[in-house]
Order: C-alpha cells, then structure tokens, then sequence
C-alpha cells in the first residue's frame, strides 16, 4: 500500500458515509484525515487504518465542489495527487466533490473496498437461518413476543 501524502484522497473501508478524506498531515505511522461532507477529523495508525486509496479511471464520471461534472478521460499525477482530465475539463484531486462514493459493486471491488470474509459468512448464515424460518409451518409463532405454554403448544398441534 502506497504512503499517504498531504492533499491525497482516502476513504474509510469501515465508515465509508464519511465520504472522502483529504490527507492533513502524515506523521510516522500516523496519517490525519479530515472528512469535510461530516466535518470531521480522525487520526489513524496507518499501518492498520480500514483506509482505502481513492483513484478514478477512465470512465468515471466524478464531480467537484463547484458542480462541474465530468467524464475521466486521462488521469495525469503529480507530487502524489491525481488530476483529472475530461472534456468538460478539468478536476484536481483535492477538488473533487467530499460526498463521492463507490456505489457499483464493480468499483467497490475494484478500489479493494471488500469485507472481511467473517463479515460475508455471518450474512449468509442469516439469509440461510431467515429462509428456514420462513419456509417453516409454525412461521406464524417465530416472531411475535410470546411465551407459549403447554396448553397453547397443544391447540396449535391439533
């Protein structure tokens, strides 16, 4: 993984509605971000920061604070940040729009934005528990707030 530097864009792997972060200062193995959609500053280890380098392609359509939107034609890089080029013209990575985010799963995968393994495993044993709970003939008792008894238990067998 690449070492921040100051003006960079960043987002949080565990907090992505913070939206992207501009890098304020990188100090060892300390990098300070602030996140200006939530007006907020946070500082990280970097070495186990949930941080995720932010970086378009060709293709993209990105936007900055200004409201110009554009299509990535050409990504160009210098002293570490990226600058943007398309033909409604040009937006330098420190400009771009606090609130963009990596919506499609494509993008997300592509800009390593994953889950832990843990994360997707869990999931699935949810939707596998909430489809044997739905396909089950006592379904009508799985959700309400009761406590049967023994004599409840034998109207419902019967």
């Amino acid at each position: 993984m690449h070492r921040p530097s100051a003006g960079q864009r960043w987002i949080s792997t565990s907090e992505p509605a913070l939206g992207l972060g501009i890098v304020k200062d990188v100090e060892g193995d300390i990098v300070t971000l602030r996140y200006p959609a939530v007006e907020e500053t946070r500082a990280y280890a970097f070495s186990s920061a949930p941080l995720v380098r932010v970086a378009f392609t060709s293709g993209d359509v990105i936007s900055d604070r200004s409201g110009l939107s554009i299509v990535v034609r050409d990504v160009t890089s210098e002293n570490g940040t990226f600058t943007y080029h398309g033909d409604a013209g040009t937006i330098a990575e420190t400009d771009l729009l606090d609130s963009l985010s990596f919506t499609r799963p494509d993008k997300r995968l592509l800009a390593c934005m994953v889950d832990h393994p843990r994360a997707f495993d869990q999931r699935l044993q949810a939707l596998e528990w909430n489809t044997r709970v739905r396909r089950s003939p006592a379904r009508g008792f799985t959700g309400a707030r009761i406590d049967l008894i023994p004599h409840q238990l034998a109207i419902v067998g019967e």
